[in-house]
């Protein structure tokens, strides 16, 4: 009897069917890829995008899947996609070739004896801090032209030893044993608020001061668990707030143009020359750590973009920080 699991191996796998008289299923491997972009894009177009193919190139090749395995791998739902039970079986499988696939890659890679900075590097970032990293890649770009950067902003945790991404730079307070870990610096919190609010409404200093004012809280699991969600529970749990959003770009938009106060990374709020901090105090710093398989710092151009970011955090570590570098005083 078979037992749902990984096998051991590919050809331990195909050695058992062969043993028991069973029919050994031929199918194109390429389209596992189609698979495994399904899963987690949800739907044709989006599986479409994140191959660079038509959604109908997508559907075609699943069908194609559906048709040599003899199984539904998918199940429609309007525009949604889910994988069946089957789907899913063969997901692990899918999963499973993919890191052989990869680790096969970067172990040839090692091998060319080669030191030449090139070829693409998928990085992972928060989209808060991806906005700080695009902004570096200009000089990045100069001292190696023939590397390209994917950088994958959102907040979705990539599975690196799975091949979806080469790096990550993530915001938090625990490490990853099975992964390299390389600490970047610290995230910083403070209360900022334009100028232009500042001038019209005051320039608050203590917790009932801010009581009185237009607040911008948090909504959305992951801002609760901020620090700026933080300070509000400990110094203000009863602020009544004029607007709250899920995403830190939308409150740093809405305190550019006036709308309330509110708590921002630093090094976010420090180089908006609109904004004025107000108060020299940070808050809740928060650890940045840059994360990576073991096998892939031997290849040079991952290599390239490590040591890269491991410079530029390193200069910028007074703004993550949370050093003040505007006046805190009114206009």
């Amino acid at each position: 009897m078979w037992q749902r699991g990984p096998p051991e191996s590919l050809l331990s796998c195909a050695q058992a069917l062969c043993d028991r008289g069973q029919t050994f299923v031929m199918f194109d491997w390429n389209d596992l890829r189609y698979l495994r972009a399904l899963s987690v894009a949800g739907s044709f177009a989006g599986a479409a995008r994140e191959l660079g193919v038509k959604h109908t190139t997508v559907a075609r090749r699943i069908a194609a899947l559906e048709s040599d395995l003899g199984v539904a791998l998918v199940r429609k739902g309007g525009e949604q996609i889910t994988l069946t039970d089957a789907g899913l079986d063969v997901l692990v499988h899918a999963n499973e070739m993919k890191v052989v696939s990869d680790a096969i890659e970067r172990s040839v890679a090692r091998h060319q004896h080669t030191d030449a900075v090139e070829g693409l590097v998928r990085v992972t970032l928060p989209d808060t801090l991806a906005g700080y990293f695009v902004i570096q890649l200009a000089a990045l770009r100069a001292r190696h032209p023939h590397l390209t950067v994917n950088v994958l902003a959102d907040q979705r945790v990539y599975d690196l030893l799975g091949g979806e991404a080469d790096l990550a730079v993530r915001i938090a307070d625990h490490a990853q044993p099975e992964l390299v870990e390389r600490k970047l610096g610290v995230v910083a919190w403070s209360l900022y608020a334009s100028k232009s609010y500042v001038a019209a409404r005051g320039h608050p200093r203590s917790s009932a001061e801010f009581a009185s004012h237009d607040l911008l809280g948090y909504d959305g699991a992951a801002l609760n668990a901020s620090p700026g969600a933080a300070w509000f529970r400990d110094h203000l749990p009863d602020a009544r707030f004029v607007m709250r959003g899920n995403n830190l770009l939308q409150l740093f938009n809405a305190t550019i143009l006036g709308t309330g106060v509110t708590l921002l990374p630093c090094f976010m709020a420090e180089r908006e020359p609109t904004l004025l901090r107000l108060t020299a105090e940070a808050f809740h710093n928060r650890t940045i750590r840059l994360l990576f398989p073991a096998d892939l710092k031997r290849v040079p151009r991952v290599r390239a973009v490590i040591d890269f970011l491991v410079e530029i955090f390193e200069r910028d570590a007074a703004l993550f920080g949370g050093l003040p570098v505007q006046s805190t005083d009114t206009p």
